[in-house]
């Protein structure tokens, strides 16, 4: 995978000493998160990718609550309510009945909302063809599958690893 100069994919290309950096896989799946995000910030949809995927989302399941939709991200409920907030102040949003009822607050796309989520979607698709275009059918199906497995919620390990140690995490 190295080439010869010692590091992978020509991370280092002004001859900067990455001191093994470059063997970190995280450094790598950050670098395309970062490429494949500022591919995405240029097709001026005026959305980022979290709030197209929650109007995404609040389209296909009216009155999801946001505590679900921030599950799915794995993000903190404050970044979630940042994000909902936007897009309601926007009119893209409403809150309203839940899907679970009680004294849930659901979200709603609005017919603005929707409109922008069209608008939006033909973009992701113009993006996703950018993104896969970097592969093989093949290699996208494996990228895809080693991703879903990274993506698995896992329990958090807060220990060395020794097998007495990890019953502490229940």
């Amino acid at each position: 995978m190295a080439d010869q100069g010692g590091n992978r994919s020509g991370l280092a290309e002004n001859g900067m000493d990455l001191d093994g950096l470059d063997a970190i896989l995280g450094v790598h799946i950050s670098l395309a998160n970062m490429i494949i995000l500022q591919h995405f910030n240029r097709s001026d949809v005026g959305l980022t990718p979290k709030q197209t995927a929650t109007l995404w989302l609040a389209r296909a399941n009216p009155g999801i609550p946001q505590v679900d939709i921030a599950r799915f991200f794995r993000m903190d409920r404050a970044t979630m309510l940042g994000i909902t907030n936007s897009l309601t102040d926007a009119g893209l949003l409403d809150r309203g009945t839940s899907i679970r009822g009680g004294r849930t607050i659901g979200l709603h796309i609005t017919p603005a909302g929707a409109e922008k989520l069209a608008t939006a979607r033909t973009a992701v698709a113009r993006h996703e063809k950018w993104v896969k275009g970097a592969l093989t059918p093949r290699e996208v199906d494996q990228l895809f599958n080693l991703l879903m497995k990274l993506n698995r919620p896992r329990e958090a390990e807060l220990t060395d690893g020794e097998p007495e140690s990890m019953e502490l995490l229940g």
